[in-house]
């Protein structure tokens, strides 16, 4: 029988076939056979080495980019609650910064009759603050009702009839600001006046009498700057929230204007308050 002849076999690169006897780096020969060599390679995080590399972590933050953080994004929020819900936005915001002015001013108050007075608890050192709340929830809601949703449509108005310019030094900026202290201020000053005499139960006409002429000087010391920055320099869409911020300092002045006499001591807090009003201008102007 003649022998049966060989197969050619081919497992895993291997081949029978004696065509090619070079040796090379990538070749080799066992009892005549030639075979192909395998490279393969393993991943270091490969479940069969059993070495699981450790997931990559951020570096720790430190405190001031945490914070930082932090405010861009509350910044983001609120100004998508701007587009989504402008009036609503603009009016909350409005009522906390004049509520808590109010609070201020009653702090501004009650210190200045402590500092004041030299009998009773100034003697044993203790401050006893009495707040009136009411007082404050009248202030709340002039900043929710009146302040922001009027404000509001106001410069709406004012921008539509007098549209920014992109430079803000222009004729236009300072014909808005004529306009926002000439006429806009004195006519929402006499609401502010009616809407929280009215809430307070006082006679708004009386106290008009007495204290408008005082109170618009005083609001023109504050807000004559103020809002020319504003008519030069912020966006539209950010006037009212300019304009909440400032009437935060604002809210603090119409609280003891409007809640105190010229003889008490809350008239000495007030005059303190326009005096830094005056101190401020004149070196912002310098």
């Amino acid at each position: 029988m003649s022998p049966r002849p060989e197969e050619d076999v081919d497992y895993l690169g291997m081949s029978s076939s004696n065509d090619d006897n070079d040796n090379d780096e990538e070749t080799g020969s066992f009892h005549g056979t030639q075979f192909q060599a395998i490279h393969f390679s393993i991943d270091e995080n490969s479940p069969l080495l059993g070495l699981d590399k450790p997931a990559h972590s951020n570096p720790p933050q430190s405190a001031e980019c945490s914070l930082l953080s932090g405010c861009q994004r509350a910044w983001q929020w609120y100004e998508a609650q701007l587009d989504q819900m402008p009036i609503l936005t603009k009016s909350l915001t409005s009522a906390i910064l004049t509520g808590a002015g109010d609070l201020a001013g009653q702090l501004i108050q009650e210190l200045s009759i402590f500092s004041s007075s030299s009998t009773g608890s100034t003697s044993s050192g203790i401050w006893f603050v009495h707040l009136d709340l009411y007082r404050t929830s009248c202030f709340f809601l002039m900043g929710l009702l009146l302040q922001a949703p009027i404000t509001h449509y106001y410069y709406v108005l004012l921008d539509a009839k007098l549209p920014p310019t992109p430079n803000p030094w222009t004729r236009t900026t300072f014909l808005k600001l004529a306009i926002d202290q000439l006429i806009w201020a004195p006519l929402f000053t006499l609401g502010v006046f009616f809407f929280l005499d009215t809430l307070q139960g006082q006679n708004a006409v009386q106290h008009i009498q007495h204290d408008f002429v005082m109170t618009m000087l005083a609001n023109w010391k504050l807000w004559v700057p103020a809002s020319l920055i504003n008519m030069a320099f912020c966006p539209p869409q950010l006037r009212v929230l300019y304009c909440n911020c400032i009437f935060f300092v604002w809210s603090i002045c119409l609280s003891i204007l409007l809640n105190g006499d010229s003889s008490s001591p809350t008239a000495t807090a007030t005059t303190t308050i326009t005096t830094t009003i005056e101190e401020a201008q004149e070196r912002w102007t310098v």
